[in-house]
């Protein structure tokens, strides 16, 4: 038996009703109380917002509560007015169960207290200085002022067990990775399943369908708790939505009690390990001089999805990826690339091996975006003209010669592939002079090109004295300037 001191009720005086025998009383008792020292007839209600006498409702402490499981913790409380007497249960049931721990501004006291569990802190909170047990808890708070209760509140305390095994939920078609992206074939739905290793959690894993910067919750098919692998599992079934891409979003509500972040996994739907759903388009021409930068768009600022492929043809279906992304997360499988979050793809540093044709599709969840590129890369040789090997960097110079002799005209680091020709340009006639090519050599480097041609002239006559020539050189690109050296023949009248 617990000594409240209801039996002496009828001889108590309001400034001794709720002092210090009151801090074995249940709540039952202390209404009781209450209500024996204004005359009136007690109605014990089970739930506080209902006890009469209540000044101020609910207690200054946040429900739910999380406290690591095997852990000491502290119920949080934050009591700013002025307190005589504080009661912590650790139960919910007031009605019939003392408190655990007491005080006022005397002294503590309670099994609690006398025990080495329980602390009431200056602030009103609750340190428990025993393990806390796993699940569900709960824990009341009682607080007293001038006699009244001014608050009395019931906190739901959760034990849970910190994730020790990794911070982030695991998919299981991500191999363990935060991000991925996998492609899936449209014609059966999509089987997921995510888990948390190591962790006991209260809340459930729920699954989000992102579209158009929104994300939709999903039903799961399934939640499974195993306590002897310590760990939660949900599953998911997607049909095929319709779209390209689709983005899913594995996550726990109240993420920022148990510090465990979302995973989330792109996926590319297919028709038999192809997008032949798709139409084709027509690529669009790009150029980019070799060495520097080049963007390539993918057509849509608000996308929550993209994935760039690279081709080896003008057949799309005949691609690797690249790069995909998804909600912030971007995936580069090739160096020297990068990308903003609205889908351009910028190649720093553009070389040969980036010539080729580039797709690129994007989604928000409702429509889909595509673009297809051909990508072709140039290089302007240096010196920029032909070198004509009797005039060094020249554009022109004049040459002493007899009617007979060689003639040498390079061009080196040239991309694509050029050829090169003389060409008479000051004779009403090319038969004065013939020009025959002997020898031309063309030499890959890093994918540039040097090019030289060797070509005997013969001068028929000495009608003229001087004769130009101009090498010229031929690139198949019209963004190339054209590009030529004259030369002068000096006629010594000497074969």
């Amino acid at each position: 038996m617990h000594y409240c001191g209801l039996e002496n009720a009828v001889s108590l005086h309001s400034n001794t009703l709720f002092s210090f025998p009151q801090k074995y009383c249940t709540i039952n008792e202390l209404i009781l109380l209450y209500y024996y020292h204004n005359g009136k007839s007690a109605n014990i209600s089970h739930h506080f917002d209902f006890i009469p006498g209540i000044v101020n409702g609910n207690c200054p402490c946040t429900s739910p509560q999380y406290l690591k499981y095997g852990k000491k913790g502290t119920i949080a409380c934050n009591f700013t007015s002025a307190i005589d007497v504080i009661h912590w249960y650790d139960t919910n049931d007031t009605l019939h169960n003392p408190p655990v721990i007491s005080w006022d501004k005397k002294s503590d006291d309670g099994i609690g207290f006398a025990t080495g569990g329980y602390e009431i802190q200056p602030n009103g909170s609750l340190l428990i200085r025993d393990t806390i047990s796993e699940g569900d808890l709960y824990f009341s708070v009682v607080m007293l002022f001038n006699e009244l209760i001014v608050c009395a509140q019931t906190i739901h305390v959760i034990g849970f067990v910190y994730p020790h095994q990794s911070n982030y939920l695991a998919i299981d078609k991500c191999d363990g990775k935060r991000y991925c992206h996998r492609r899936v074939d449209s014609g059966s739905p999509l089987q997921l399943s995510c888990h948390l290793n190591g962790a006991v959690v209260s809340k459930p894993i729920l699954w989000e369908l992102w579209t158009s910067g929104e994300p939709l919750p999903l039903r799961p098919a399934g939640r499974t708790f195993s306590a002897e692998s310590v760990g939660e599992e949900t599953n998911m079934s997607l049909p095929y939505t319709g779209q390209l891409l689709d983005v899913l979003v594995c996550k726990i509500e109240d993420n920022f009690v148990y510090e465990v972040n979302s995973s989330t996994i792109l996926v590319e739907w297919t028709h038999n390990n192809s997008n032949t759903q798709y139409a084709t388009i027509t690529p669009i021409n790009k150029m980019a001089e070799l060495k520097s930068m080049v963007s390539l768009d993918c057509g849509s600022s608000k996308r929550i999805s993209f994935v760039w492929k690279m081709c080896h043809s003008e057949n799309k279906y005949d691609c690797v990826e690249i790069m995909h992304f998804a909600l912030e997360n971007k995936i580069f499988l090739e160096k020297g690339l990068s990308a903003d979050n609205s889908g351009t793809l910028f190649v720093e540093e553009v070389n040969t091996h980036h010539e080729g044709w580039y797709w690129c599709y994007s989604s928000d969840g409702r429509s889909n975006t595509e673009r297809f590129y051909r990508l072709d890369v140039y290089a302007i040789p240096f010196p920029i003209n032909p070198i004509v090997a009797e005039c060094g960097d020249k554009y022109f110079c004049q040459i002493e010669s007899g009617l007979k002799g060689n003639i040498t005209c390079s061009l080196f680091g040239v991309r694509p592939e050029a050829s090169l020709d003389w060409a008479v340009i000051s004779l009403p006639s090319s038969k004065i002079i013939s020009l025959e090519k002997k020898e031309q050599t063309v030499i890959s480097h890093e994918g540039v090109y040097d090019i030289s041609i060797k070509t005997l002239y013969h001068v028929e006559s000495l009608q003229f004295s001087k004769i130009d020539l101009e090498c010229r050189a031929n690139v198949n690109i019209t963004i190339m300037p054209s590009l030529s050296t004259r030369i002068q023949l000096c006629l010594s009248g000497k074969l």
